[in-house]
């Protein structure tokens, strides 16, 4: 069941792709890891190397860092929403 937390992120999503920060086209490739100490492309916090992020690289963006969360609602968006 989505949380309010769910539907904040996918209205940042909905803003970043609107102001063009996120592409709403699909990756070209996708990889997961651990962080990189990088900020996420939807929130904004730096994702630690002991957490799992996703790397999305797009035609727009190149290469963009997710949190799971933030990534799922990026997919989400992309796809037009639930």
């Amino acid at each position: 069941m989505p949380t309010s937390h769910d539907a904040q992120l996918r209205q940042r999503v909905r803003q970043r792709m609107d102001s063009g920060r996120l592409s709403p086209a699909a990756p070209r490739e996708t990889l997961a890891g651990p962080g990189c100490s990088c900020p996420c492309a939807v929130c904004d916090e730096i994702i630690p190397s002991y957490e799992l992020e996703y790397e999305a690289e797009t035609e727009a963006a190149g290469a963009q860092h997710f949190h799971f969360a933030c990534y799922v609602a990026w997919f989400i968006e992309r796809r037009g929403g639930l």
